[in-house]
């Protein structure tokens, strides 16, 4: 079964996790851009493909409907295996999914604790993605900063001497780990070259891979 058609955007840290490991893979797709700063995600047309109002999504030739980041990254890789990103075997396929656990919880979801929580404009009532109506809670900003500056500080350290963040070649926990150094601007909690030396280095070292 192969993708049918794939819904995604060049700004949102879920949908470039996808449209990164597909250009790593050189798989060329059918596609469709949602606008979210117009808020596409929320028109009756995208609703009736994914119920969940989230981008991305991926529409199977039967008619499935992926709309969750982790299946869209599992199916591709079994789709594409080339070259593989989600590990070459059980132990790296395992810390691969470890890391991709972390860097969602602990950075990605840290930024959006402060954009959706009153930092930004246009998040009011909208503290979570997707269909409901979430109050946002201001004190979640200075705490997703504070969850941020660790993890940049922990991934620093875990990088010293090392190229990748998994085995010898590069992973999806690399494109993660990437995109949120990149993201974390938009909060302006940008990755400091001085403080966090490897980090900033592997940030470059995935730009290079994905230019």
């Amino acid at each position: 079964m192969s993708i049918k058609t794939f819904y995604s955007s060049d700004f949102p840290p879920n949908a470039l996790r996808v449209n990164h490991m597909l250009k790593l893979k050189g798989v060329d797709l059918d596609y469709v851009d949602i606008n979210m700063m117009k808020g596409e995600q929320f028109s009756e047309d995208y609703k009736a493909i994914n119920p969940e109002q989230t981008i991305p999504a991926m529409l199977l030739d039967d008619g499935t409907v992926l709309n969750q980041v982790i299946s869209m990254l599992y199916y591709v890789e079994a789709e594409y295996p080339e070259p593989p990103l989600m590990g070459r075997d059980t132990v790296e396929q395992a810390l691969v999914l470890g890391w991709l656990h972390r860097i969602f919880t602990a950075g990605l979801m840290s930024i959006a604790e402060v954009l959706r929580n009153g930092y930004a404009p246009g998040f009011e009532d909208r503290a979570l993605p997707g269909p409901l109506n979430i109050a946002q809670i201001p004190e979640l900003i200075d705490r997703g900063r504070t969850k941020l500056a660790f993890f940049f500080d922990s991934v620093n350290s875990e990088l010293q001497g090392k190229e990748f963040l998994v085995g010898d070649s590069v992973t999806q926990a690399d494109v993660d780990c990437y995109i949120v150094c990149n993201f974390a601007a938009i909060i302006k909690q940008k990755l400091d070259p001085e403080q966090h030396p490897a980090l900033a280095a592997h940030k470059e070292r995935i730009a290079e891979l994905l230019a």
